[in-house]
């Protein structure tokens, strides 16, 4: 199985975009092995307008595959990858649809190591991002989709209700109930350093 597994959804002004960036993805070759078979999509790439190239030797392994049309201008795909490069290969194939100014983009990741869903969302003028698993108010309804095309339903009315926040709070919780866990006090000697600072960055956004 893959690390991670997403279903994306965005939407643009003109038509122009869209059918740009569908034949960017659709013909994205995932089983290529070196930095020359990407040519093509490095020239869709300047084509489009954008600085941000996600296509490199070693995103080979990751997949891409039923890219559609949608209404609205839209483009929808799946992007799978492997525990290696699958989420370097997320992240900067994120930054490149945000570089394109959609009015709107919704993903759902599964990330089957953990069992939690991860949702961004941008409206056209600023990102939202939730995540299952940190006591947010929206586990439950999210928790309820059966796959990735439900949950992108659920995900766009979270978004246009304003729901899809995580708040500090949650976070906070969750690193609280990490204190308290008991460990053996021999064992827990000289284990935790205090002047780490260093934390996860669980929001995935900066």
């Amino acid at each position: 199985m893959s690390a991670i597994s997403l279903k994306v959804e965005c939407s643009f002004a003109d038509s122009t975009t869209q059918e740009g960036l569908y034949t960017l993805l659709h013909d994205y070759d995932y089983d290529a092995a070196v930095q020359e078979n990407f040519i093509p999509q490095h020239a869709l790439l300047e084509k489009l307008g954008t600085g941000y190239t996600p296509f490199y030797e070693d995103v080979a392994n990751c997949q891409i595959y039923n890219v559609e049309k949608t209404t609205g201008n839209g483009v929808s795909f799946y992007l799978e990858g492997g525990v290696l490069r699958g989420s370097d290969f997320w992240d900067m194939m994120h930054e490149m649809l945000i570089s394109l100014h959609p009015t709107q983009l919704i993903a759902v990741e599964f990330n089957d190591q953990v069992g939690e869903w991860i949702i961004y969302a941008y409206d056209g003028k600023e990102r939202f991002s939730y995540e299952t698993g940190f006591g947010g108010d929206c586990d439950d309804e999210i928790y309820s989709a059966e796959d990735h095309d439900e949950l992108l339903e659920i995900a766009r009315g979270l978004l246009h209700e304003g729901r899809l926040v995580m708040s500090e709070e949650s976070y906070d919780e969750y690193n609280d109930d990490d204190d308290d866990y008991d460990m053996n006090e021999d064992d827990d000697e000289g284990y935790f350093d205090e002047n780490d600072d260093e934390q996860p960055n669980r929001k995935r956004y900066h």
